[in-house]
């Protein structure tokens, strides 16, 4: 994905979670940045899963507040737990059950 999507791949940022564990809050200082920004200030943030967004945004605002200009967020999956908020009642007006092997396009098997 990184790949494929990054216009340079190799120029990765390393951060690390440093907040106290199983906290999801908006919390920029919950996250260590590297203190040198390189000279492009442009991020592409990739996340492996959505649930709050805690995660996600407060990388993000660390990273703004690093110094990046553009700071943007791609999340491969969104997690839908359905005791949190109102996901039960979205989930539940989906219909049919998530299979993962159904193309979201076709219905059935994927092209190509």
């Amino acid at each position: 994905m990184v790949t494929r999507l990054a216009k340079n791949p190799r120029s990765r940022v390393p951060v690390e979670y440093v907040g106290s564990p199983g906290v999801r809050a908006l919390d920029p200082s919950a996250w260590a940045v590297p203190a040198s920004v390189p000279p492009h200030r442009q991020l592409l943030l990739i996340d492996d899963s959505w649930v709050s967004g805690a995660h996600a945004q407060s990388v993000a605002s660390a990273m703004k507040m690093a110094g990046y200009d553009e700071v943007s967020i791609l999340t491969a999956g969104r997690v839908l737990e359905p005791s949190y908020g109102a996901n039960k009642t979205f989930i539940d007006g989906l219909g049919a059950p998530f299979d993962w092997r159904c193309c979201p396009w076709t219905g059935g098997d994927c092209p190509g």
